[in-house]
Formats: C-alpha cells, structure tokens, sequence
C-alpha cells in the first residue's frame, strides 16, 4: 500500500500535468508503459517521493527495486532535463557535502553507491570522456573505479575544482626528481594525477587534498 500523501496544491498540479501530457496524443493513446513513466515523473516532480531510496519506492509501490531503477531512468530521459553539471554536483553533494553516500578506498579502488541510475549514468560517461571506465559488474547500484580515476573524473566535472587540482599537482611534482617531473609535466591533468597517484606514497591523503576544492565548488568551506 502506498503510504506517502501528497500535499492538496501538489495534488491538483500532478492531476493537471497528468492530463495535459495524456490527452495530448489523443484519449488511450498513450501507452501502459508511458502511463508508468509519466505517473512516477510526476511523483517525483511532486516531491512525494524525491530523497527516498530505491527500496523505500518499491515497498510502498509494490513493485521490485529493479523496476524503480528503470523507472527512475526511463522517466528522467523520456519526461525530464538530463544535465551533466547538476547531475556531477549532485554526486558531489551526496559524497562530500551531506553524508549521505559514503566512498569507501581499498587496495588503489574506491567503491560508493549511487541508487540514481541517472547520476550513475553521467559518471560513467564523464569517466569514458576521460578514456577510463567504471565497473558495476558485482552490483548494479555500485561503482568500483581506481582511485585516479575518481580524482581525474572528480576534478575535470568543475572548472574550480580543475584549477585547483592542478595547482596542487603542481606542487606535488615540485617535490619530484626533475626527469620524473618533466615526464608527469607533459600529460593531461587525468593522466598527471594517475602518474602522481602511483608514484606517491599516501595516496589517500594526496586524493584528500586533491578533492577537498569540492566543497568550494558548491559554496562551501573546505
């Protein structure tokens, strides 16, 4: 049983958007599965279910956590606004931000979940931009990525955060001989921060670092 209530404004706006993109192909022309889509866009537009987990949907929709996924996805790409900026921000404000998804490192990979098949999406294209990829094989929810590739992905998505990054390679590189320094100098910041990466010998603190103009990104103190 469905348990969330919409608000009586928010009713009568989700009945009206209803409406206008139901009838507009004609009466019953609109297929089952784009009914779906509608139904669960307009529920998300309403606010009646946006922050609540793939599970929390299913239990009170009935249906399994697949099909939310699907749903999420499909509903998002046929109704609403795909963008890669604010779908980056938002991983970032989940990961660094509000706590809300946690980034585990381990053995040179960082693993975190993002139930959003959307914001998912657009990580693993901002990844494959970048020439890398991401891997998801062992659960569909979560993305496992070497940490250089987490940084370099972290760091290209934000003009600021670029700047910054590089600036901190900069430094780092200042530290090296100079034949290894000339050889990282030459290399895309993706690549310079891999090199780095592999060359150094606290890599999670130098990732920290790395990432910590995040939160400036967003208006925050570091």
């Amino acid at each position: 049983m469905v348990s969330f209530v919409l608000s009586d404004s928010a009713a009568a706006s989700f009945g009206r958007s209803f409406l206008e993109h139901y009838l507009v192909a004609g009466f019953g022309v609109l297929p089952k599965r784009q009914v779906d889509l509608l139904v669960f866009h307009l529920l998300e537009q309403s606010g009646a279910i946006r922050g609540m987990s793939n599970y929390d949907i299913a239990s009170n929709l009935g249906i399994t956590e697949v099909k939310v996924r699907g749903l999420r996805r499909d509903a998002t790409l046929r109704f609403g606004d795909v963008d890669r900026e604010e779908a980056m921000a938002r991983i970032v404000e989940r990961l660094f931000m509000f706590g809300e998804t946690r980034a585990v490192a381990d053995n040179g990979l960082v693993t975190f979940e993002l139930e959003d098949p959307i914001l998912q999406r657009e990580f693993e294209q901002a990844a494959r931009d970048l020439g890398y990829f991401t891997d998801t094989s062992f659960n569909r929810s979560l993305i496992r990525v070497p940490l250089h590739v987490f940084v370099a992905v972290m760091a290209e998505s934000f003009e600021d955060a670029s700047v910054q990054a590089a600036r901190i390679v900069g430094q780092e590189l200042k530290r090296l001989d100079k034949a290894d320094a000339a050889v990282a100098k030459g290399l895309p910041l993706g690549d310079r921060i891999e090199w780095l990466l592999n060359k150094h010998e606290k890599k999670i603190d130098l990732a920290k670092a790395l990432l910590a103009p995040l939160k400036l990104v967003l208006g925050k103190p570091a």
